[in-house]
C-alpha cells in the first residue's frame, strides 16, 4: 500500500489510516517492513498518533527555523523512549 511514508506528507496518510480504522480488519500487513499485526486498531491508532505528533513537531520546527537535524535528533530520542515503553507493556 504505502512503500515509504517519508515520501508523503502526513496529513493524507493520517486520513487514510483513519478510514482503515473503520474497517473490520483482523490482520494488517505493512508494505515496506515489519511483521504483520493482529492488533489492528491499536497499531493503526498508534501510527496515526505518531504521524500527527510528527507533523506538529516538524511544523513547529519549520516555523521556528530550527535546523532539521536538531529537530529530528530530539524527536528520535522521544520516539525511542516511547517505543521502549510500548515494548515493556507488551512483554509485561
Amino acid at each position: 500500500m504505502l512503500k515509504t511514508i517519508a515520501a508523503i506528507t502526513p496529513k493524507p496518510v493520517i486520513a487514510l489510516f483513519e478510514r482503515l480504522l473503520a474497517q473490520p480488519a483482523k490482520v494488517i500487513v505493512p508494505g515496506g517492513h515489519g511483521p504483520h499485526s493482529t492488533q489492528v486498531r491499536e497499531d493503526l491508532q498508534r501510527t496515526i498518533d505518531y504521524l500527527a505528533e510528527l507533523r506538529q513537531t516538524m511544523g513547529a520546527a519549520a516555523k521556528e527555523m530550527t535546523p532539521f537535524d536538531d529537530c529530528l535528533r530530539r524527536y528520535r530520542l522521544v520516539a525511542l523512549w516511547r517505543i521502549a515503553a510500548v515494548q515493556r507493556r507488551r512483554t509485561g
